[in-house]
This record gives C-alpha cells, structure tokens and sequence, in this order.
C-alpha cells in the first residue's frame, strides 16, 4: 500500500508539471498573420510597372489603416499646357465578394500622406472595364493625374476622361474625410464631408465591384509617420447590399510601435524611422519597406545600430517569461532583419539580429551573420556575434528562412533553417547566456534595420509556410531537472514494486 501511495504522489506530480497552464507547448499566440481578408483582392497582373509593386496591407500601429505607399503605378498618361489626360493606370484593390445593384452608395473614410493620386473605383467588372474617382494634390498634373478631383472610365480598355474639378480635399498629412460615390443607374455624384464636387451620366456604368486606386503614392514629409493613401473603411449601402468594411480589423492581434534609442540617447527622427509594419493580407505576411535605420555610434560600435520594430501588445504579453517564437523571415536587401525579445516598453528588450552585409571597420553597421544584442535602460550591450571571417549563416536575397528561438531563463537558443522550401538547412546555433542582470519578461516583436525601400523590405511570416504557433510557453530549466528527477523516481518505484 506505501508502494503505491508512493507511485501515486510521484505520478501525480508529473501530471502537475505536464499539464500546467504555462508549460509545454502551451500555444500563447497561434498567429499573428492573415491570409484573405473579407473578399479584398490585389488586381494587378505584375505589368507593366512604373515604380515599385503595390504594397497594400493594413499598418499594424497608429491608425490601422489601409496603406498603398509603393511610389508606383502600372502605367501613367500625359499632360499638355497643365492638364491631365487621365490616361494613367493605378494600383487598384477590389473587393470580389460583392457586387454592387443598379442604386447605391459607396462611402470611404480615407486620406493620404502624398501630393500624388488616390480614391475609389466603382462599377467594376475587370481591369479593362471599371469607374473611378480620384483626387491629387500636385499642382502640375504631371503624367496625367489631373490635379483636384477627376473621374474615368475604363471600357474595353479605353479610358476616357468624364469630367473634372477643383478640390480641396488632399491635405497630405494623412487626416482623413468622409469620401461619397452615390450611384443611380448611369448617374454618379461625388462628394466630400457631405459637399459635392463632381457629378455626371454615363450609360456604360453598371452594377459591378468597388475598390480603392492608389497611384505613385508615398512621400510621407517632416513629422509624419506615415507614407502614402490611407483608408479607415469603405462601406456599400443599398436595397439588397448593406455592408462595411474596417480594415483594422484584417489585424488578428494587436501591436505598439517601438522607437530604439542608441547609447548617446538619441532617436531617429524621419518618417522611415518609425517603420510602416503593415499586415499584407494578400499573401498572410507581415511587412515593412521603410529603410529606416541609424548607424551604430562610437559609444557601442557594431551594436547600438537602431531602426524600426513593432511589439506584440496584448494584455499580460510584458509578463511573459519562458517561451518560444517561431516565424518565417526574408529580406530583399543586405542590411539587419531582426526579432524582438523579453521587450518591456522601449526601455529594455533582446535583438536578434541577421545581416548579409559585412561588418564594416567604423563600428557603423551590424555584424554579419547572426548576432543578439540587449538595450536596458540606455545601456547597450552584445551577447553573441557570428565569427565575422566565417558566419555559421548568411541569408540570401529574396530567400525565406525559417527561425526558431526560445528565451529561458537567462539563456537564449536560436535555430535557422535556411531555404527550407528548398535545400533545407538546419543551423544550430549554441545557448546564448545573459549572465549580467538578464532581462526574463516581456514581449516579442518585429524589427527592420536599413532594409528597403519599395520593393526591397523585410518580410514575416508562418513558420513552416504555416501549422506551426508563432508563440509557445516553455518551461523554466529547473522544471526539467525536476521533471527529469521525478521520471527517475516513477521507474525507480516500479522495479521496487516488482520486486
């Protein structure tokens, strides 16, 4: 009867540790990435290109608005004495879902952070064959974009420009008005804030989807955070279809910005500096293609290198301790594509950073390869550094790979599969050990240093291209000794009982 009570308590204590609520592969986050979002499709074909590729996706922090901020546009018209021909093609996201009846109203709350061209589309079939409405605020025209407020059609891919106006709705600091398409069969009126600017009667128009155009957009000038068009919502209201859109709401999980400061105590001040972290529902990835960076200062050479990040911001993420983070990584450029660790506000947290391009001999840039560093109340220092004659891994342009990295206690692990859709290859790195004043909560996050712009960002996604949580509870190291004891203590007291 001892025997077994014993094997019971030992039993029962296993089962305690397994299944507590913090350990073992406890999922704390699933995901953070959305594939599809509500219908909302990317038109584009991939050419022609002038610029770069659009980039739609919703920003993660501040307004959590609709971003389109490529600089790009598939084709432009011309100008001829200060007018615009309208003959430019945009970016243009649909929504596919739903199709609009004879008699309705499309309604947008939108702005941008350009001069260039924006707005709605309306009346669309297919990319031969659609309505639109745009604003700009440049005052040349240039490349066929008139200045104001202009509407075209599309039919069999011809377009022609339907009328023209002046208007005063482009401010280009990103605050935002109450945009109004209301349609009656081939009639179409255009306001802002509830006061007309345009209207007119075209037989071609037809029931059919809407949208937003996005045309060479992005700038973004001193004191703004943002860069290009901006939409908060787009709503169909009608007999049969009565339906709005939030494009917050394609944000599974909620973030906060994080502005690094480097050893002097200072901050990056341009608008690339806070990052544009945007969710591209498109293809379920998480990007940013600001460029924002600031070279490492002679006070911590190599290591206080600073750019923008974002931090996962749900209640109780500043208290987690043990855990794993497991995410899909790529960057079309050379500089620093990082993670955040054990990130508390932005006065502490853990960079894991990778870097193709050398280290240089100023101290300025990122090592090569792998290396972590930690910021604690001003006080940078570094942790790890790959052996800058021999990195163990250097990512390759525009090529995934996949990392795996688990903060306990004071140690950090950091697995790499390189390629992993291709030739697969495993690095694994040794423990990292913070044996100074570790940092053993916080959250997690993102971070771009230098990479970009336009086409050339960072890239996050599902590890694994998916089934895999981004996050998971792991137990502290004490745990498993002491599991490991326990496990000995049950074998141990089954041979005694068979004895």
């Amino acid at each position: 009867m001892i025997r077994t009570q014993r094997l019971l308590a030992v039993s029962s204590f296993i089962s305690a540790v397994l299944f507590s609520g913090n350990l073992f592969g406890q999922t704390l986050v699933d995901t953070v990435f959305t594939t599809g979002f509500d219908g909302w499709t990317d038109t584009f074909s991939g050419s022609p290109v002038a610029g770069g590729q659009p980039n739609w996706g919703v920003l993660l922090t501040g307004p959590k608005t609709l971003s389109e901020s490529s600089d790009g546009r598939a084709a432009d018209g011309s100008t001829s004495e200060g007018l615009g021909d309208g003959m430019f093609t945009p970016y243009v996201l649909v929504n596919t879902a739903d199709e609009t009846p004879a008699t309705y109203n499309l309604s947008a709350r939108m702005g941008t952070y350009d001069d260039d061209g924006f707005g709605l589309v309306f009346g669309y079939q297919d990319l031969d064959n659609y309505f639109r409405v745009g604003w700009r605020l440049q005052s040349s025209g240039s490349l066929g974009f008139e200045e104001g407020v202009a509407v075209q059609k599309i039919v069999d891919g011809v377009i022609t420009q339907l009328g023209t106006g002046p208007s005063l709705f482009p401010s280009g600091d990103g605050s935002l008005s109450d945009v109004d398409v209301d349609v009656d069969g081939a009639n179409w009126t255009i306001s802002v804030d509830g006061n007309e600017v345009l209207s007119g009667s075209d037989a071609d128009l037809q029931p059919g989807s809407y949208g937003v155009q996005s045309w060479a957009q992005r700038e973004g000038g001193p004191g703004d955070r943002y860069y290009g068009t901006a939409v908060e919502s787009i709503a169909v209201s009608s007999s049969v279809l009565n339906k709005t859109t939030t494009f917050a709401d394609a944000i599974p999980v909620n973030w906060r910005p994080l502005m690094m400061t480097n050893a002097e105590g200072n901050q990056g001040t341009g608008v690339d500096d806070f990052g544009n972290f945007r969710q591209d529902f498109r293809d379920g990835t998480i990007r940013d293609d600001t460029n924002g960076y600031e070279w490492a200062t002679p006070t911590a050479p190599n290591v206080d290198f600073i750019g923008p990040g974002v931090v996962l911001d749900e209640p109780g993420s500043d208290d987690l301790t043990n855990y794993e983070m497991n995410v899909r990584m790529e960057s079309g450029d050379n500089d620093g594509i990082g993670l955040l660790l054990r990130a508390t506000g932005e006065e502490s947290f853990y960079r894991i950073n990778f870097a193709a391009e050398p280290m240089d001999s100023e101290g300025e840039r990122a090592p090569q390869g792998m290396s972590i560093q930690k910021f604690d109340n001003g006080i940078w220092s570094e942790l790890y550094r790959d052996d800058q004659d021999d990195p163990s891994f250097v990512y390759s342009h525009e090529v995934p790979f996949d990392v795996r990295v688990a903060a306990t206690g004071n140690s950090i692990k950091v697995w790499v599969v390189d390629d992993p859709d291709g030739a697969a290859t495993t690095i694994n790195y040794p423990a990292v050990i913070d044996s100074s004043d570790p940092l053993l909560s916080g959250s997690v996050g993102f971070t771009n240093w230098g990479n970009g712009t336009i086409d050339n960002g960072v890239v996050y996604s599902a590890y694994g291209g998916g089934g895999t949580s981004f996050l998971v509870a792991v137990p502290e190291p004490g745990t498993v000794i002491l599991l490991s004891l326990a496990g000995g203590l049950l074998l141990a007291g089954r041979r005694y009982s068979n004895t």
